[in-house]
């Protein structure tokens, strides 16, 4: 049986726990004394404090009890990213759609020299830790108890779509696992709107998540009323059932769907699409087998877009044109190739002139590959990728209307790659990204490389030339560690915006850098790049 931390559990402070030599267990060292701590963690409603907190040399730590549950908030560190949670006596885990599993981190907490807890540390799933873990915000419900939707949050782009009662939404199958995960823990809502219900847009699935700031000991039947509330996605098979090859002249009048099959479009084969029609691929093995002298020809007309879920895509001498952006009045997504949880190569290949949406392609939880891809007349961001690990060698873009590269949680390598006229930021390194900028160049765009929100980009051997920004490194949002330049070379010479904060390594510098206080407010149209929409 799972424990929680208690406040009259932790009565077990005041004999020292064994020592634990685990590398992977984060440390934190505090200095409380005891008649502190007893008052924190007494039984007594009357003698008992509310929170106490205390500070290292570097960070700043309050705990504070709600309810039954023991609260950490730090500031000025991050336990595996993140600022706030929950501790618990043992690991735990629960599911955020199908994007990922949330886990404890093992800390040892010394309270003082002579009292130190082992605990686990479970971030508390407000909406900043939520993007933090893979989720694009869109709508966010609490639950009443006759089974109506409480709006908690909800983007400007969703407001209008809002739903009403539980029975009108599908939850992720993920949710039944996270129900048993909360019966095996002996905790109770206290409360309909103890729960969280997340909305994923890219899927249009809901998964349940506990808040745990109204979670206690007080036995009640509520999981188990909510748990019949909830209608759950049936079931699909995931075996290759057919084999669908297209080849030559191809018009196509209806969206269509591919499931769980193995779809070949041929070398030379011209696929073109009529009014609001959409190529849909779910658990597919997928291949654009063009070659040189005879390519893969992909045409919109008017709302066409291409969708990969669950699947492994291989794109080769393939081009794509006219397509927007995915929006069939439920699911509404920003790009207009889209590949979700899939593997893709794209190599050899050429994508041109999208009409509308926020990307022309977005790698959302995905591993990709592309080789030699030109793409031109980008409505506004080329590529977009979120929490994806990825390389890039040879890619060009060519008048793109906002971001060239846009990243966001992904880590990724890019090689020998050119950006030329680009209306906002060339490279955008943001929410904690890795990347990797070497031997490519930057010519006439507004923003060359932005570093943001706890990133770090490394850059090698480029040419930055005649843009309005060389570098930008800023926070943006303030639940991010400090973002982190490493770079060669830079211009002093061309404009630079570097915050007070940030970490920068720089090899070869001849002046000394100006920090300025708030970078922000010069981006966003302001006085550089362009206004967010």
């Amino acid at each position: 049986m799972k424990k929680i931390i208690l406040f009259f559990a932790l009565t077990n402070l005041l004999t020292c726990s064994p020592i634990v030599n685990n590398e992977d267990i984060e440390v934190i060292n505090l200095n409380i004394k005891d008649k502190k701590l007893h008052r924190f963690f007494s039984k007594s409603s009357y003698y008992r404090i509310k929170g106490i907190s205390d500070e290292d040399s570097s960070s700043s730590y309050k705990f504070k009890i709600n309810n039954d549950m023991l609260s950490l908030k730090l500031k000025d560190r991050f336990i595996s990213g993140f600022q706030e949670g929950v501790l618990f006596e043992d690991s735990l885990a629960f599911y955020l759609h199908d994007l990922s599993l949330i886990t404890t981190k093992a800390l040892m907490i010394n309270f003082n020299t002579y009292k130190k807890k082992k605990v686990n540390f479970l971030p508390l799933f407000t909406k900043e830790n939520l993007e933090l873990l893979k989720n694009r915000s869109s709508k966010i419900y609490r639950l009443d108890k006759d089974g109506g939707l409480i709006k908690h949050y909800a983007a400007e782009e969703y407001v209008s779509d809002l739903r009403e009662n539980i029975n009108e939404i599908i939850f992720h199958k993920s949710t039944l696992l996270n129900i048993e995960k909360l019966k095996g823990l002996n905790l109770y809502p206290k409360g309909y709107d103890s729960f969280l219900i997340i909305h994923n847009p890219i899927t249009d699935l809901y998964t349940l998540l506990p808040d745990f700031n109204r979670f206690g000991l007080e036995q009640n039947n509520i999981l188990g009323i909510v748990l019949n509330l909830i209608n759950v996605e049936q079931p699909i098979t995931r075996s290759i059932q057919d084999t669908t090859i297209l080849s030559g002249l191809i018009n196509i009048d209806k969206t269509t769907n591919f499931n769980n099959g193995h779809v070949v479009f041929k070398a030379g084969a011209k696929v073109y699409l009529d009014d609001d029609v959409d190529l849909i691929f779910n658990n597919c093995t997928v291949f654009f087998d063009g070659l040189e002298e005879l390519p893969i020809e992909v045409v919109g007309n008017k709302n066409n877009s291409l969708v990969f879920n669950d699947s492994n895509v291989g794109i080769d001498h393939s081009s794509f044109n006219n397509l927007s952006n995915f929006d069939n009045g439920n699911i509404k997504l920003p790009s207009a190739i889209t590949f979700y949880n899939s593997d893709a190569l794209i190599k050899n290949s050429k994508m041109i002139n999208n009409l509308k949406g926020d990307d022309y392609i977005n790698f959302y939880n995905s591993n990709f590959s592309i080789e030699n891809l030109l793409m031109e007349d980008v409505y506004a961001d080329a590529i977009d990728s979120d929490f994806s690990v990825g390389t890039i060698d040879n890619l060009t873009i060519k008048k793109a209307g906002n971001d060239g590269l846009d990243f966001s949680g992904s880590k990724v390598m890019i090689n020998n790659s050119f950006f030329y006229k680009i209306g906002d930021k060339a490279l955008s390194v943001g929410e904690s990204s890795e990347v990797t900028l070497e031997n490519s160049s930057i010519n006439d765009s507004e923003l060359a490389i932005v570093v943001k929100d706890g990133s770090t980009l490394t850059s090698t051997n480029n040419l930055l030339e005649n843009n309005k920004v060389d570098f930008s490194v800023f926070f943006k949002k303030d639940f991010y560690p400090p973002p982190y330049l490493n770079a060669d070379f830079v211009d002093l010479k061309n404009v630079n915006l570097f915050q007070k904060g940030v970490i920068l390594q720089i090899n070869i510098l001849k002046e000394e850098i100006k920090l300025i206080d708030d970078v922000e407010s010069l981006l966003y149209g302001k006085t550089y790049g362009k206004a967010s929409e």
